[in-house]
């Protein structure tokens, strides 16, 4: 290990993502074990993951610390009332949507450097089971989608608050 060049750096070559997500960390408050601890960051006046008269969920706006690796973090920031997608009801059973978010790298071969705002859809079943989200992704919420529904709003399908909190370095996390 070496001393990180600062951040913001004037280093024409920039700093390496790793050094950065590290800097920010110290930001952040810290888990039991000294590792970053991902979350939402206060405050956030309603629920962030609602039902909407279509199969989609309604994200409200936040600002969240998502940890691709536990040494360091990324912030993320919503600031608008996001839409996300899913699919029709199953015809038969129930299943489980879970609605995350996580910053991709393209040095982790993600694909892209966008962040992603996603649903990771699960099987249906009469014991429904939920689904994994890809690493360094943040739950939100996840709903249980019955074959019933026609929306998100529709009776039967319920959505859980599932999202941890963080706070600043220092700070009470809710």
């Amino acid at each position: 290990m070496t001393v990180s060049k600062s951040f913001p750096t004037q280093d024409p070559g920039g700093q390496p993502i790793t050094d950065t997500r590290r800097v920010l960390a110290g930001l952040i408050a810290r888990n039991a074990d000294g590792t970053p601890r991902p979350g939402i960051l206060p405050p956030v006046a309603t629920a962030l993951v609602a039902g909407r008269a279509s199969m989609a969920y309604d994200v409200a706006p936040f600002i969240a610390a998502t940890a691709r690796f536990n040494n360091g973090i990324e912030l993320v920031a919503n600031d608008a009332l996001m839409q996300v997608a899913t699919d029709p009801a199953p015809n038969a059973n129930s299943r489980i949507d879970v609605i995350y978010v996580r910053s991709r790298f393209l040095q982790h071969a993600d694909g892209s450097n966008l962040v992603e705002l996603a649903v990771a859809k699960g099987l249906a079943a009469a014991i429904p089971q939920k689904p994994s989200i890809p690493a360094g992704a943040l739950e939100l919420g996840w709903a249980t989608v019955p074959s019933t529904a026609t929306t998100t709003l529709s009776n039967g399908v319920v959505i859980t608050q599932t999202h941890p909190f963080t706070a600043a370095a220092g700070g009470t996390v809710w």
